[in-house]
C-alpha cells in the first residue's frame, strides 16, 4: 500500500516536472517579450523627450519661464485672448506674480495688526477696568484714543 502511494506520488512529481518545463519556457518567451517592448517604450520616450526639448530651446521664452505652471499659464493667457505673443505672456504673468506677492503681504501685516491688536486687548484688559468693546473696530479706536490721551496729558 505504501509503494502504491510512493508510486502515485513519483508520477505526480514526474508531471509536474514536464509541466513546469512547458511553463519555465512559456514564462522565459513572454518576460522576453515584455522586455523588447519595454525597450522599444524607452525608445519611444526618449525620443520624444529630445523632441520636447529641442523645442524648449528654439522657444522664444526665457529660461525662467519654461516651467510646467508659466507654461501651463501662458497657454491660458493665449487661448483666452489675454495675450497675443509670448512677451505679452510674460508681461501677465509678471504682474500676476506681483499681485500675488502683494496680496501675500497684505495678508501677513494684517495678521501682524491682528496680533498686535489682541495682545493689546489682553494688557488693556489685565491693567484697566474699563468695558471693553464688542467689536474689534471699537477696540482699535478705543487704543488709539486712549494712546491720544496720554500723548496730550504728557505735552
Amino acid at each position: 500500500m505504501k509503494y502504491r502511494e510512493y508510486e502515485k506520488a513519483c508520477d505526480r512529481y514526474k508531471n509536474s516536472l514536464k509541466d513546469w518545463e512547458f511553463e519555465k519556457n512559456h514564462l522565459i518567451n513572454r518576460s522576453i517579450e515584455d522586455i523588447k517592448k519595454a525597450k522599444l517604450k524607452i525608445k519611444k520616450g526618449n525620443r520624444i523627450i529630445k523632441i520636447y526639448n529641442e523645442v524648449l530651446n528654439n522657444l522664444d521664452i526665457h529660461p525662467q519661464y519654461q516651467n510646467i505652471t508659466s507654461l501651463t499659464r501662458f497657454y491660458y493667457f493665449l487661448e483666452t485672448g489675454r495675450a497675443v505673443s509670448m512677451q505679452e505672456c510674460m508681461n501677465l504673468w509678471e504682474q500676476e506674480q506681483y499681485w500675488e506677492e502683494l496680496k501675500e503681504s497684505q495678508d501677513r501685516l494684517e495678521r501682524s495688526v491682528m496680533a498686535t491688536v489682541y495682545y493689546l486687548h489682553s494688557e488693556a484688559a489685565a491693567t484697566t477696568e474699563l468695558p471693553l468693546p464688542e467689536q474689534q473696530e471699537n477696540l482699535i479706536e478705543m487704543i488709539v484714543k486712549r494712546l491720544r490721551d496720554e500723548h496730550l496729558k504728557d505735552n
